[in-house]
This record gives C-alpha cells, sequence and structure tokens, in this order.
C-alpha cells in the first residue's frame, strides 16, 4: 500500500474529530484479527460517532486508493472484518442509535452498530421481537448482522437477516450515498447486499422487520443416548408437518464443556441433547404440536423435560448457549465451522466430519441449527502450536467440503 501523507489524515480528522483516527502500534493489533482465523495488520482505526462522517471520509479514501473495511463486534467467522491489504478500518461500534420502533407498522429502524441483544431488549418493552438471533447476539451488531446475512436458532421458522430486512440506507465504495429497498424493481439488490461482508458498502441505517412476540411458549428438552438418534427424530418432526420456533442439538463435549459454567450435571449416558421450542398465537395449536412431538419422543430419549414458566425455559437454554463460551474457556483458540446440508443427510455428514477430526487427531464440540441442516463444528485448538494450527485449517477446509458434496 501507498503511503498515506499527513495531510490526508488530517483531512479525515477534521471529520470524524480529533483522537478518533489512531495509527498506533496497539490500537492497531487489536482491529487486526476477529472471530476467524484471518489475520492482517492496518495502517490505522477509524472511530464514527455520526452515521455523517461516513460518506466524506469514504470519498477522501475512495480518490487516494487506500482501502478500508468496516467493522464493530467483529465476531463474525469469515474474515469479513480484516483487511488482507492493510488501509483502515472504520470502527462503526459507536453508532448504535435506535431511532425508531414502529410497531403500528412492524418495523424498527436503526444504526449500524447497535447490539443485536439490545434491540430485543428495546423490542420487548412493546411485546415485540426481531427474528435472527445468531449465538454471537449480545456483542454482534445489526450491520454486522447484515453483512453476514446472520441467522440463528429462529431462522428455521422466521429466516435469516435478509428475510428481515425491509430498506437500507448505504454508503457506497466511492462514497456515494444509496438507499435500496425490497420494493425497488430490478436487481434484488437486498438479497446480494446482506452476506457481501462489507464489500459492497457500508450500511448508514436499516429497517428492520419486527413482530409481535406469540402468546405462547413451549420449550422441550431431550436427552438422547446418540447424537444421530437426536437428528433422527427432527426428521421425523418436520416430517409430521410441524416447523418449531428451534430445533437445536448439542453433542457430548459441548455438554462437558458448558455443564459446569452453568451448574449442571448431565448424566454421562448423554451423547446428545434436542431442545425444541414452539410458538402460537393459538394455545390449542401449541398444544396440538406438543403432544405430538412427546409422540415422536417417546421410547426414543433418556429423559425429556417441558420449562414450566421463563425461568425453566432459560436454565435448559443456557447450555446451548454457553457451548462456545465455555469451549474457548478450555482451549486457546476455537475455530467455529459454518456449513449448512440437506436435513436427511445430517447423520452422514457427522459421520464424515468426525471421521475428518480424528484423521487430524483433532477435538471439537458439534452444535446444530439441527432444524435446516446447520452444523458448526467447533474445533479446538493453540494457534501458538504452528503444527496443530496447519492441521486444524486443512480440518476445516475439508469439513467444509463434505458439507457442499452433500448438497
Amino acid at each position: 500500500m501507498k503511503e498515506i501523507k499527513k495531510e490526508l489524515i488530517e483531512e479525515i480528522e477534521n471529520i470524524v474529530g480529533k483522537g478518533n483516527i489512531r495509527t498506533d502500534n496497539l490500537e492497531n493489533t487489536l482491529y487486526s484479527y476477529d472471530a476467524s482465523m484471518s489475520r492482517a495488520m492496518p495502517y490505522g482505526i477509524i472511530h464514527f460517532t455520526d452515521i455523517n462522517q461516513i460518506s466524506p471520509v469514504v470519498k477522501i479514501l475512495y480518490k487516494n486508493g487506500i482501502p478500508f473495511s468496516p467493522r464493530a463486534a467483529g465476531t463474525n467467522l469469515s474474515g469479513g472484518t480484516i483487511n488482507l491489504k492493510g488501509g483502515f478500518i472504520f470502527n462503526l461500534a459507536r453508532l448504535d442509535k435506535i431511532h425508531q420502533i414502529d410497531t403500528l407498522n412492524k418495523v424498527a429502524v436503526v444504526e449500524p452498530g447497535v447490539i443485536n441483544l439490545k434491540l430485543q431488549e428495546e423490542l420487548a418493552k412493546f411485546g415485540f421481537f426481531y427474528a435472527p438471533d445468531p449465538a454471537s447476539q449480545k456483542v454482534s451488531t445489526i450491520g454486522g448482522n447484515i453483512a453476514e446475512n446472520a441467522g440463528g436458532p429462529q431462522c428455521l421458522k422466521y429466516g435469516v437477516t435478509s428475510d428481515n430486512l425491509i430498506k437500507i440506507e448505504v454508503v457506497l465504495p466511492d462514497g456515494t450515498e444509496e438507499e435500496f429497498s425490497i420494493n425497488d424493481k430490478g436487481f434484488e439488490i437486498m438479497s446480494i447486499f446482506p452476506q457481501s461482508e462489507g464489500t459492497l458498502g457500508i450500511i448508514k441505517k436499516a429497517w428492520l422487520k419486527i413482530l409481535p412476540i406469540p402468546h405462547f411458549t413451549k420449550t422441550i428438552s431431550a436427552n438422547f443416548d446418540s447424537i444421530d438418534n437426536a437428528i433422527n427424530r427432527v426428521t421425523e418432526i418436520i416430517s409430521n408437518g410441524i416447523i418449531p420456533k428451534t430445533l437445536e442439538a448439542i453433542d457430548r463435549l459441548s455438554i462437558e464443556a458448558a455443564q459446569k459454567d452453568v451448574g449442571l450435571k448431565i448424566p454421562e449416558n448423554v451423547q446428545a441433547i434436542l431442545i425444541i421450542e414452539i410458538d402460537s398465537e393459538d394455545e390449542n395449536d401449541i398444544e396440538k404440536e406438543k403432544n405430538k412431538i412427546m409422540e415422536i419422543l417417546k421410547d426414543k430419549t433418556i429423559e425429556v423435560k417441558i420449562a414450566k414458566d421463563e425461568k425453566e425455559r432459560e436454565l435448559l437454554w443456557k447450555l446451548r448457549k454457553e457451548a462456545y463460551p465455555a469451549l474457548a474457556r478450555i482451549s486457546p483458540n476455537v475455530l467455529v465451522e459454518d456449513g449448512a446440508v440437506p436435513r436427511p443427510k445430517l447423520t452422514e455428514v457427522l459421520k464424515e466430519v468426525k471421521e475428518i477430526l480424528s484423521s487430524y487427531k483433532l477435538k471439537a464440540g458439534i452444535v446444530f441449527h439441527a432444524g435446516d441442516g446447520n452444523i458448526h463444528p467447533n474445533i479446538i485448538f493453540d494457534e501458538r502450536d504452528l503444527e496443530e494450527t496447519k492441521r486444524v485449517r486443512k480440518a476445516g477446509h475439508e469439513i467444509l467440503k463434505a458439507c457442499i458434496n452433500a448438497g
């Protein structure tokens, strides 16, 4: 990358404010990595405090041929916030205003730095929710969720980010400002922009679809003697015409890592746990679905629990939500792979994943958004061990290849 002149730094500083452009080694190191295995040292970090600062800064950098990448929490697993060519990292985390919650039209208008869970908490005050709920929702932001087209456990029933996005106001790579919406004619930009990892532009504002919280929810936790048994029940539930809000599965290693942190002791014969959540506006409908699920699970589980209240529901979910953090606490590094396969092929691909891990002498806790065939092998390792890190990279590549081959 060509040398950046002092005058250019001063020009940007006049826009974002003194102290909001940093080029020191410590700051650059902090922004040289994200939750993926990608690493690259930027030239500097630009901290934004107003969405209207983005366009003029982009125009300056574009005119001078200097690369830049937007980021906030950096929880993505694709390396989407790492600029391999150096340049500047845009920190958008401070752009965290919720401009509007319109329950009549079921729309929320937010800035890119709004944390997913913070939005959920604000919406809950009005009896509403935003469907995408990635595992990183405690820290991940709406801008990042759009860039990665984030999903989460609820996506089985309610869809991923692109299914819940109405309109976006963006800054394009040359600094031009544009608006795109689901009502636009021509190319479906609203299908492309989410999942573009910030390459197509930077979110200034997003208009999100919000939904009323259903009046009735049932949460069921089922313990199984094998992960295959759990996955087969998933297929059976959906083939019976039931589309749960969530269908989540976790394996034994994930259970062992998380149980101490959540204050539970899961019997050793439990090799997998399936969490099934259904919701409805109709109490009779939800009772029928619950009874049908219980019939499917009958004689095929070690134990089944149904949450009696919100406190019990949170306890049942805690093990699943703590699976990744717990693995991160017992290992210096965790590579989270993210593959999707046709649901009927989940057991076949799982067997292949285990064989790949074994061949590279690696361990992984495996969690699933089982309802839509989404598999997350969380490979534990120590990146200070270069030889082990090479094996992890190769194993991760082979796992994703296996998912692709499965269709």
